[in-house]
């Protein structure tokens, strides 16, 4: 690597990004949960968030609605949750973990404090902290330059 881009936020956070998918992809082969990518963040918000809706999970991983639907239909059809309307409430569709989705949760979260922790060895809270607000204005960076892409030229 060049040293020039060695202090490059972006060089640093491509790096990173890499390095955890790497460590991702090796333990896939034990766990069949990792292999379903963003459905197994999904289906872990929804076994710690019991009472979550969809229109929560497109707010905490900032993806589409149309994303999330195939997300929920891909995992419901896997036998993972079951999403339905609950008494005359027909506003919300409701979204329920099924036995086999709240057993596949638990390898699956475990593996992801193992992950946290390894991640956040020998940094102190401070820095942590830091680091998170940093990532916080990168990612708003990203999300408010997607209204000018149609006239930019790369």
């Amino acid at each position: 690597m060049d040293d020039k881009n060695d202090n490059s936020l972006g060089e640093r956070i491509h790096l990173t990004s890499s390095k955890i998918g790497a460590f991702i992809n090796r333990k896939r082969k034990d766990n069949d949960l990792l292999r379903l990518g963003n459905e197994g963040n999904l289906i872990l918000y929804i076994y710690e968030h019991p009472l979550a809706k969809a229109k929560d999970l497109q707010e905490k991983f900032r993806l589409s609605k149309a994303t999330i639907s195939c997300s929920l239909s891909n995992m419901e059809k896997k036998g993972l949750l079951k999403r339905g309307y609950e008494g005359n409430d027909k506003r919300t569709k409701k979204i329920r973990l099924t036995d086999k989705g709240k057993e596949a949760c638990l390898p699956y979260r475990d593996f992801f404090l193992r992950l946290t922790h390894t991640l956040e060895e020998n940094v102190s809270r401070e820095e942590k902290e830091t680091t998170i607000k940093v990532l916080n204005q990168v990612l708003l960076n990203l999300e408010e330059g997607k209204e000018g892409e149609e006239d930019e030229n790369y």
